[in-house]
C-alpha cells in the first residue's frame, strides 16, 4: 500500500489561513521595500558632496584616526558616546581596504543608517498598528523631515544612528524580543547618552510584559543591554583610553556641559522656532500633529473599559516603551533644545502617529470594505504626494549643494603651505584636519559647550600653558574657526595675532609663520 507523506492542511479553513498568511507577508515585504525606496529617493535629493560642517567633522576625524590605531576620545575630545565615531572608523577602514575616499565611505555608512531608520519606522508602525498602508505612511512621513534628511547624505551626523537604534529597539520590544531590544537600546546609548531611556524601559517592560517567565525575560534584557557596553569597554581598555572615555562621555556631560538654554518659559517658543526653521512649515505641522496623534492613540489603546485597565497597560509595550520613552524625550527636548538635532528622537513618534491614525480609521471601517479600501487608497495617494512634494523641496533646498569640492580645494592649498615634517594645528573645527588627512597635536579641537573652559581648567598652568603647548607643537600653520561664541576665543585670537601672521585661505582663518608664507608664495597660493 502506498502512503502519501505530503503534509496537507487539515481543513479548508486551514488552507485559507495559510494562503492568507503568505499573501499578507508578501504585502508587508512589498510595503517595506516601498518604504526603503521612498527613503532612498528623498535622501538622495541631497548631494554626497554637500558642505562639510564642523559637527560632522568630529566623527569623521575620529573615524580616520581609528584607522591609525588612535581610539575615540584620544583623538578628539567629544561629549557624546563613542558609537558614531566607531561607525565612522569602521567605514574609514573599509574605504582603505577597497581604495576609495574615506569621507565618502563614512557618509555612505551614515546614509545607510538613516535608510535603516526609515525601514525601522515602517516595522515599528506595522508591529503596533498591523496596517501596511499605515506603516508605509509612517515611513514616508519620517523620510520627509528635511532636518533629518539632508545630513543623511551630507553627514555624518552624530545623532542619526542613535535614532536608528532607538526605533529598532522599540520595534523589537513591541515584538517582545527582549535581548535584542535591549541590545539595540544599548547601541543607541553608546551613540548618544540621553538614549539611555530605551534600554532602561526595555529592562522595565521585559518582566512586566512576560508574566509567565519574568526572570528569564529580565535576564535576557539585562544581558542584551550589557553586551555592547562590555564589548566597548573592553576595546577602550585594550586601547589604553578607558579613562578618556569616562572623562569625555560621562564626567564632562554630567559636570561641565554648557548648553546655554533659556528657562522653561522661553524654551517653548524656542522649540517651536527651531522646528519651524529646521523642517519648514509642512514638517513642523507633521511633527506637532503626529505627536498629538500618537499620544491620543496610545491612551485610547491602553484605556480599556473596566477597573483593571491600568494593569493591562503595564503589560503593553506600547505604553511601557513607546509612550514612556516619548515623554522622556519630550522632557529632554524641553530642557536641552540647543539645536534642531535634539528633536531627532521625536520624529519617529510623530511619524507613527500619522500611520496609526490611518490604521485606526481603516480598522473602524472593517465592516465596510469599500470605505476601508478608500481610506487606505487615499492614505497611500497622500503618501505618494508627500514624497513628490518633499523631493521637489529637498532638491531646491540650500543644503543641496556641492560645496565640499571647494573645501577640498582649500585643503589642497593648505597641504602645499604646510612645511613638511610640521603639523597643522586646528582650534575649534576639525574640518581642515579631515580634508588634509592630518592629526592634530591636541585632542581638544571642538571648543564650544564648555570644552574650552574644561581644557583650561584641566591644564596645569591654565590658558598660558595652553598657548605654550601651541608654540611647542612646531605647527607653522594654525586654523582657528567655528568657536567664536566662546569668550576664550577672543583671548586666543589676540595671542595668535601677537605671535603669527594672519590671513584667510578660502573661508578658513589661518595664522602662520614666515616659512609658511614663503611656501604659499612659492606655490602661487593667495592669502587674503
Amino acid at each position: 500500500m502506498t502512503v502519501d507523506a505530503t503534509p496537507r492542511p487539515h481543513s479548508a479553513p486551514a488552507r485559507r489561513r495559510a494562503t492568507w498568511l503568505r499573501g499578507r507577508r508578501s504585502v508587508e515585504i512589498f510595503g517595506g521595500l516601498a518604504a526603503l525606496a521612498a527613503g532612498a529617493v528623498l535622501y538622495t535629493r541631497f548631494s554626497f558632496n554637500g558642505l562639510f560642517w564642523r559637527d560632522e567633522a568630529i566623527y569623521a576625524y575620529a573615524g580616520q584616526q581609528m584607522t591609525h590605531g588612535v581610539p575615540p576620545y584620544a583623538s578628539v575630545f567629544d561629549a557624546k558616546g563613542p558609537g558614531s565615531s566607531m561607525i565612522a572608523g569602521a567605514a574609514a577602514g573599509l574605504a582603505h581596504v577597497v581604495g576609495v575616499d574615506d569621507l565618502h565611505m563614512i557618509r555612505l555608512a551614515f546614509f545607510a543608517c538613516s535608510l535603516l531608520a526609515v525601514v525601522g519606522v515602517y516595522l515599528l508602525a506595522l508591529q503596533l498598528w498591523r496596517s501596511v498602508p499605515g506603516a508605509l505612511v509612517a515611513a514616508v512621513v519620517f523620510a520627509s523631515f528635511k532636518g533629518y534628511a539632508w545630513p543623511a547624505a551630507a553627514g555624518p551626523d552624530g545623532h542619526a544612528p542613535a535614532v536608528t537604534f532607538a526605533v529598532i529597539a522599540m520595534w523589537l520590544a513591541a515584538g517582545r524580543r527582549w535581548f535584542w531590544a535591549a541590545f539595540a537600546g544599548s547601541l543607541a546609548l553608546l551613540v548618544w547618552q540621553p538614549m539611555a531611556v530605551y534600554p532602561a524601559l526595555v529592562i522595565l517592560a521585559a518582566p512586566l510584559c512576560t508574566p509567565g517567565a519574568r526572570w528569564r525575560a529580565l535576564a535576557y534584557a539585562v544581558a542584551g543591554f550589557l553586551t555592547p557596553l562590555a564589548a566597548t569597554a573592553a576595546y577602550f581598555v585594550s586601547a589604553g583610553a578607558f579613562g578618556k572615555l569616562v572623562e569625555s562621555a560621562i564626567v564632562f556631560p554630567v559636570t561641565a556641559f554648557r548648553g546655554g538654554n533659556p528657562p522653561l518659559g522661553g524654551q517653548l517658543p524656542r522649540i517651536a522656532s527651531v522646528l519651524y526653521g529646521a523642517y519648514g512649515p509642512l514638517g513642523a505641522l507633521l511633527i506637532w500633529g503626529g505627536l498629538v496623534l500618537i499620544v491620543a492613540l496610545t491612551i485610547a489603546t491602553i484605556a480599556r473599559p473596566g477597573a483593571g485597565w491600568w494593569r493591562a497597560a503595564l503589560r503593553e509595550p506600547l505604553a511601557l516603551v513607546v509612550l514612556l520613552s516619548l515623554l522622556a524625550e519630550a522632557a529632554f527636548a524641553l530642557r536641552d533644545m540647543v539645536a534642531y538635532p535634539r528633536s531627532f528622537p521625536l520624529l519617529a513618534y510623530a511619524a507613527i502617529g500619522w500611520g496609526g491614525a490611518v490604521a485606526v480609521v481603516a480598522r473602524r471601517l472593517a465592516g465596510r470594505e469599500t470605505a476601508r479600501l478608500a481610506v487606505n487608497a487615499t492614505a497611500l495617494a497622500l503618501a505618494l504626494a508627500l514624497t513628490v512634494v518633499s523631493a521637489q523641496l529637498f532638491s531646491a533646498d540650500r543644503h543641496n549643494n556641492s560645496r565640499l569640492v571647494a573645501e577640498r580645494a582649500t585643503a589642497c592649498a593648505m597641504n602645499r603651505i604646510i612645511v613638511p615634517g610640521t603639523p597643522l594645528y586646528a582650534l575649534g573645527d576639525p574640518v581642515p584636519l579631515v580634508l588634509t588627512h592630518r592629526r592634530n597635536p591636541d585632542r581638544f579641537i571642538y571648543l564650544l559647550s564648555g570644552v574650552a573652559h574644561w581644557k583650561v581648567e584641566h591644564t596645569p598652568g591654565g590658558f598660558r600653558a595652553w598657548t605654550a603647548q601651541i608654540a611647542d607643537s612646531r605647527a607653522l600653520v594654525i586654523v582657528s574657526r567655528a568657536w567664536e561664541a566662546n569668550p576664550l576665543a577672543g583671548r586666543m585670537t589676540r595671542w595668535l595675532r601677537a605671535h603669527y601672521q594672519h590671513a584667510h585661505l578660502g573661508t578658513w582663518r589661518i595664522f602662520f609663520t614666515p616659512q609658511a608664507a614663503a611656501r604659499a608664495a612659492g606655490h602661487d597660493i593667495t592669502l587674503t
